[in-house]
């Protein structure tokens, strides 16, 4: 019988320089001067905004040192990103003050678009929400639908 998992957000992103580990999340002081520790703190207040009470992010939730819980998580992403109530795509090289000028061509260039993991996380969640770097919130995979089609090549 499988244990009654609470509702959660999570968030979907490509790993960069200065990640936040799980190792990482047991020194307050280290992780707070961390490249990644923004990116980690914006999805929290984003989960809080919608009212969710956890998200899950692979870099600060997963102990890479264990062989044994890492070979789990990646064997149990596509249930992760699944099960998650709404996925936040942050898109850490697309930025809000430039959003106006030439969009689409900005977001078609963006990494995450690049990246093979992401590819199950934009297609399995039913709600994915994209975000830029500062967490400003572009649109949805609904709404972004005829976009993510030409970047993606996958009909809608």
């Amino acid at each position: 019988m499988r244990r009654k998992i609470p509702r959660y957000a999570i968030l979907s992103h490509v790993w960069g320089d200065g990640e936040v580990t799980f190792q990482d999340m047991q020194d307050p002081l280290k992780r707070k001067g961390m490249k990644g520790w923004s990116k980690l703190v914006g999805a929290c207040k984003q989960a809080c905004r919608e009212d969710w009470k956890y998200i899950w992010i692979d870099t600060c939730c997963i102990d890479i040192s264990s062989s044994s819980e890492l070979s789990e998580a990646i064997n149990s992403m596509y249930r992760y990103y699944r099960e998650a109530e709404v996925c936040y795509a942050y898109l850490s090289d697309m930025q809000s003050d430039r959003l106006s000028q030439s969009f689409n061509l900005k977001f078609q260039m963006c990494k995450w678009f690049r990246r093979g993991w992401t590819l199950q996380e934009l297609l399995v969640p039913a709600t994915v929400f994209f975000f830029t770097n500062d967490w400003v919130k572009i649109g949805t995979k609904a709404s972004l639908q005829k976009t993510i089609t030409e970047i993606t090549g996958i009909p809608s």
